[in-house]
C-alpha cells in the first residue's frame, strides 16, 4: 500500500555550460551583486547541453521510490514530445501517473539552467494545469510543493482530503504558494506535520524585511507557532537547521560537502526533502533525517541534474 501522495508538477531542465574562457574575455562578472553579466544581442557558445528531468514534486516522487516507499504521484502531464520524455523517465523509476491527470492539452513547465562555476541562473517557463485529486487519500502522508494550477482550488481540495483522512502534511512551499494568497499558505502551514523550505524562502514566508533582525532558531520558533509540527530550514554551504516538534528542541547540522565539490546546485533541496520525509516515513527524529538529508544533498550536488545523484539507499 502506498504510504504517501506526492502532489505538484515534473519539468524538463536543460543545463547549458558557458565556457570558462568565454566568461573570461567577453562577459564582465560583478561579484558584490552576485551578477554574471552576458552581452547584449552576443552569440554566445556553449561547452555542454544536458537535458534532464526536475521539478520539486517529481524529484521527491524518484528519490522516494528509489528508497523503497511505495507513493501515489499526482503530477500532470501531457502526450507531446518533452511529456513523453518525462514519462518514460518516471515509468524507469517505477512511478506511474493516473490517467486522470493526462491529458493532450497539458504542456510540460520547461527551464534553461545557465551554469558557470559552481553556481546558475534559471530561466523558467511555468505552464497552467489541472490537477486530479480525489476524494479521499488513502496514504498516511502527503507531500505538497509548487504547482502549476489554481492555487485555492488545488490547495483546498489538499487541507479538505487530509482534514478527512488524516493525513500528515509534508509542505515545501514554492512560489506558487509563496506568492500566493497568504491566508491559504499560512491555512496549509498551520496544518502541516512538517515545513520545509531554504532560508531565503523562509524570510519571504515570514516577511522578514530586515533579514539581520531575526536570527534562524527564532525563524523556526515562528514556523511552529504558526502551526507546523516540525520544521526545516536549510541555508546552502551553511547546512540546515530543524526544529523536533516532539521534544521543542532545534538544532543545526553543518553541510557535508567543500565548495569545490560542487558541480550543480540544482535538486539540493528537494534531496533533503527527500531524506526528511524519508525518515519521518519511517519513524526516524527529524535530526536523523536531516542527517541523511546532507549526504543525499551531497551527493546530488556532486552531478548535473536535480535526481541523478539521489541515493538509493541509507547506506
Amino acid at each position: 500500500m502506498p504510504k504517501i501522495t506526492v502532489i505538484g508538477d515534473v519539468t524538463i531542465d536543460n543545463f547549458i555550460t558557458i565556457p570558462q574562457e568565454y566568461v573570461e574575455t567577453e562577459c564582465r562578472i560583478n561579484d558584490q551583486q552576485s551578477e554574471l553579466i552576458l552581452p547584449y544581442g552576443g552569440k554566445i557558445p556553449v561547452e555542454d547541453v544536458v537535458v534532464k528531468c526536475g521539478g520539486n514534486a517529481a524529484n521527491v516522487a524518484v528519490g522516494l521510490k528509489r528508497l523503497g516507499i511505495e507513493l501515489e504521484a499526482i503530477i500532470p502531464i501531457g502526450i507531446d514530445m518533452f511529456s513523453n520524455f518525462a514519462m518514460k523517465n518516471l515509468e524507469q523509476e517505477n512511478i506511474i501517473i493516473d490517467e486522470r491527470n493526462i491529458n493532450e492539452n497539458f504542456k510540460l513547465n520547461t527551464s534553461y539552467i545557465l551554469r558557470y562555476n559552481g553556481e546558475r541562473t534559471i530561466l523558467s517557463h511555468h505552464v497552467k494545469k489541472d490537477y486530479f485529486i480525489g476524494e479521499n487519500f488513502d496514504t498516511e502522508f502527503v507531500f505538497f510543493s509548487s504547482h502549476d494550477g489554481d492555487n485555492n482550488v488545488v490547495s483546498t481540495k489538499l487541507l479538505v482530503n487530509a482534514e478527512i483522512n488524516k493525513c500528515k502534511i509534508i509542505f515545501s512551499p514554492g512560489n506558487t504558494q509563496i506568492k500566493g494568497d497568504p491566508k491559504m499558505l499560512e491555512a496549509i502551514i498551520a496544518k502541516s506535520f512538517l515545513t520545509i523550505c531554504n532560508k531565503s524562502e523562509a524570510y519571504e514566508i515570514l516577511k522578514i524585511i530586515d533579514r539581520a533582525d531575526l536570527d534562524v532558531i527564532n525563524m523556526l520558533h515562528r514556523f511552529n507557532h504558526m502551526g507546523s509540527h516540525h520544521v526545516v530550514i536549510t541555508d546552502g554551504a551553511n547546512g540546515v537547521n530543524f526544529f523536533n516538534g516532539n521534544t521543542g528542541e532545534t538544532g543545526h547540522l553543518d553541510s557535508l560537502i567543500s565548495p569545490n565539490e560542487i558541480v550543480d546546485t540544482t535538486g539540493a533541496g528537494d534531496a533533503m526533502t527527500t531524506s526528511v520525509t524519508f525518515g519521518l516515513i519511517s519513524g526516524w527524529n527529524i535530526e536523523k533525517g536531516c542527517t541523511f538529508g546532507l549526504k543525499n544533498s551531497a551527493s546530488v550536488l556532486r552531478a548535473i541534474g536535480a535526481q541523478t545523484g539521489l541515493l538509493r539507499n541509507i547506506e
